[in-house]
């Protein structure tokens, strides 16, 4: 079970929220969400828009109207930049280009457990709660351009979530 704010995280309650005009990588970063919170608790949220979110609790996901109200500066952010926020029982995991899948990523490190050392081999608690602590956190990546030569690395869904987790840090 996932616990933000002290309420469980469920499909009846949450839902996965995308701004009303998404970008492919916002789009991405969701249904990523979606896969692996599902992996975690067994339940599918629902993607919806940020209009028609209605009276779910929001994980939102990009540029929303909610998270630019709440003081992300996306200006600051770069291509790779990310933030992660609580605020009560909602997330905002925000980015933009790879940013927003960046922090999509390092919540689910961070926050929820879950590890990638392989295509082939990958790992996300199925037992027990994971209380999700509040969260405030920004971070830029020192570098603009990071390449590495692992072979295993080439495929690019794996790549793409080990850069993010290569960046993080406090």
């Amino acid at each position: 079970m996932v616990r933000i704010g002290g309420k469980p995280l469920a499909a009846e309650t949450h839902a996965i929220v995308v701004p009303n005009t998404p970008t492919p990588q916002e789009t991405y970063a969701a249904k990523d969400l979606r896969a692996h919170l599902e992996l975690i608790t067994g339940a599918a949220l629902p993607i919806w828009y940020e209009h028609d979110a209605a009276n779910a609790i929001p994980l939102y996901v990009g540029k929303c109207d909610k998270t630019v109200a709440a003081g992300v500066d996306f200006a600051s952010l770069g291509l790779e930049g990310l933030v992660i926020k609580t605020a009560g029982p909602s997330v905002m995991l925000a980015g933009n280009k790879r940013g927003v899948h960046y922090a999509v990523s390092t919540f689910l490190e961070d926050y929820l457990g879950c590890r990638w050392f392989t295509p082939d081999c990958a790992t996300w608690p199925k037992d027990g709660t994971i209380s999700v602590p509040e969260i405030d956190r920004k971070v830029i990546p020192p570098l603009e351009f990071r390449m590495g030569d692992y072979p295993v690395a080439r495929n690019s869904e794996f790549a793409s979530t080990c850069a993010s987790t290569a960046t993080t840090t406090a």
